[in-house]
């Protein structure tokens, strides 16, 4: 019997890491607005598969107090996964013995809409 795939579902099978998203949120306490983000932010997403690519290597910046690297990468996921501008994605490489974790914080994305999604990310690391 011969089955027929998409394109997106084609690419899915290569699409090896998972990614929980969280989308930045205010809430008021005691009358007071406050604005959450990162992993206290609402959860929207997760477990999602996806693909960690385009590592730009870290450029080495600092301001008054710190240095740190930035390095620049590139998500990829199916079509009908949305990832908005400055959410915090948390994306797990690998399942065996070796594990990286990777906080990223997603930039704009472009859609092909037949195939998958590419969400530009950052990760940015304290020295």
């Amino acid at each position: 019997m011969f089955v027929s795939l998409s394109e997106a579902d084609i690419l899915e099978q290569t699409y090896l890491d998972k990614m929980d998203v969280y989308r930045p949120k205010k809430k008021k306490i005691d009358g007071e607005t406050i604005f959450l983000k990162g992993k206290y932010g609402d959860k929207v997403l997760e477990k999602v598969p996806c693909s960690l690519s385009g590592n730009s290597g870290g450029k080495i910046e600092e301001d008054l107090t710190n240095k740190f690297t930035k390095s620049d990468y590139k998500i990829f996921a199916r079509p009908e996964i949305e990832v908005k501008e400055n959410d915090f994605i948390v994306l797990t490489v690998g399942d065996g013995e070796i594990i990286r974790v990777h906080t990223l914080l997603a930039g704009k994305s472009r859609l092909y809409p037949n195939s998958h999604v590419e969400i530009f990310a950052n990760e940015d690391k304290k020295a």
